[in-house]
């Protein structure tokens, strides 16, 4: 079975609540973090070099939102770079529901 996530649930109310009060750059930012996250099924390291050109943003924008992102608990940090709570519950959740379908077709 792939590894690969084609999709993710996207949750539009929370999505609306959570992020009413970002402009629509922290947004963008915000969004681009978390699908990396997705991607990589982990924390993204803090190379905010790298970050900025994947978020299209100057390494001093991305810091800022950052900042912020942290401050307003959107992002974590941890030892294996900036992390998201719910992407985590929504990765072991994700791993599970595989699981299960995997031991039915057994």
């Amino acid at each position: 079975m792939s590894n690969v996530m084609p999709w993710i649930r996207f949750y539009l109310d929370d999505w609306a609540s959570g992020t009413g009060g970002m402009t629509p750059e922290q947004r963008g930012i915000y969004i681009m973090l978390l699908i990396c996250m997705y991607d990589k099924k982990s924390p993204v390291k803090e190379d905010f070099k790298t970050l900025a050109r994947v978020c299209n943003c100057t390494e001093k924008k991305l810091a800022t939102v950052v900042d912020y992102l942290i401050k307003n608990d959107k992002l974590v940090q941890t030892n294996e770079g900036l992390w998201n709570l719910r992407v985590e519950e929504e990765l072991k959740e994700a791993a599970f529901i595989q699981e299960q379908e995997g031991n039915y077709g057994n």
